[in-house]
């Protein structure tokens, strides 16, 4: 005897019924916290750019965890734990957001400040050095690294990296500045 096609009985009926709502209200519920996040994370720049850091982070972490995905938001709070002088706290964020978010230069360069900041010149260089390769026509990068390079006393690498960053924006004020940091460097060393 050949078994008639799904039949559509009440209980089959009823799991529909049912499986629909959910998805409706998980839709629904996605939808809010993803409207809360977005609300925390304007919150959260609204104190940032006041300069009430405290407040900025606990809204980016509120906004965090309603979207965890949200690489914006680690990197904000990380900006934010950088600007308190909390480095492995900013470092954390912003390993967080290259996790979600590889491709972005402004993460690796941040997270290479944040390493610098600390005293990892090493970490440093990497992190500007992979932001480099996925963005090479940022003065304020080469800049960043050739910092890097004079605090660890590597000069030549240092010098290449502003006469490249000089290439993009000649105007850059940090030019002359690290210029003058490279001779009195090499001075102190007796380096030519």
């Amino acid at each position: 005897m050949k078994r008639p096609a799904a039949a559509f009985t009440p209980a089959v009926c009823l799991a529909l019924i049912i499986l629909a709502a959910l998805a409706g209200c998980g839709g629904k519920a996605a939808r809010a916290r993803s409207e809360n996040a977005a609300g925390y994370y304007n919150r959260g720049l609204a104190h940032y750019e006041k300069g009430s850091y405290d407040l900025a982070i606990a809204d980016f972490d509120r906004a965090i965890t309603a979207n965890p995905n949200n690489a914006d938001a680690y990197m904000k709070r990380g900006r934010s734990h950088f600007i308190r002088g909390s480095y492995n706290m900013a470092i954390d964020d912003y390993s967080r957001a290259i996790k979600i978010n590889p491709g972005s230069a402004q993460a690796y360069r941040d997270r290479g400040a944040a390493y610098l900041g600390k005293g990892s010149s090493d970490q440093a260089i990497e992190d500007f050095s992979q932001a480099i390769k996925i963005n090479p026509n940022n003065a304020d990068t080469y800049i960043a690294r050739s910092t890097a390079c004079i605090s660890k006393g590597d000069l030549d690498t240092a010098a290449a990296d502003l006469k490249a960053a000089a290439r993009i924006n000649p105007d850059h004020p940090q030019i002359d500045i690290l210029k003058a940091a490279i001779e009195d460097a090499r001075k102190e060393t007796g380096r030519p």
